[in-house]
């Protein structure tokens, strides 16, 4: 899928030696979005190399708890929509279908807007 068709949106994933994981997350949400961000806490494996193929925008920070690393992986998002995803998930092609299908019609509906950024979260995406 080209450029134009990716969503106005990111995707901010946190990441401690995922060389494993991340390749089958980032496959199913290359096409979507216009923007990966990997905030990375010191990886020794091939994490870097792996969301560099990707496209991913990658930065390391040093491993502060849950939610700061979070948010430093927000504050680097660019689009004004943000998917957060852990390594290890990976949206099914009904997922991802339902969120192209949710920005068909330009912006999403104010229902999905969260407090202080627009964030879209979601559940059962292992």
């Amino acid at each position: 899928m080209s450029v134009e068709n990716r969503l106005p949106l990111s995707v901010a994933i946190i990441t401690l030696n995922e060389e494993r994981n991340l390749p089958r997350c980032l496959e199913t949400i290359r096409e979507l979005a216009t923007e990966i961000v990997v905030v990375d806490s010191n990886s020794t494996d091939g994490t870097r190399a792996v969301a560099e193929r990707f496209g991913a925008k990658f930065e390391v920070h040093p491993w502060s708890g849950q939610i700061n690393q979070c948010r430093v992986a927000l504050s680097r998002c660019t689009q004004p929509w943000v998917l957060c995803l852990d390594a290890d998930e990976a949206l099914s092609p009904e997922l991802a279908a339902s969120i192209r299908k949710i920005f068909s019609n330009g912006e999403p509906a104010a229902k999905w807007i969260a407090p202080q950024r627009r964030t879209m979260v979601t559940a059962g995406t292992r």
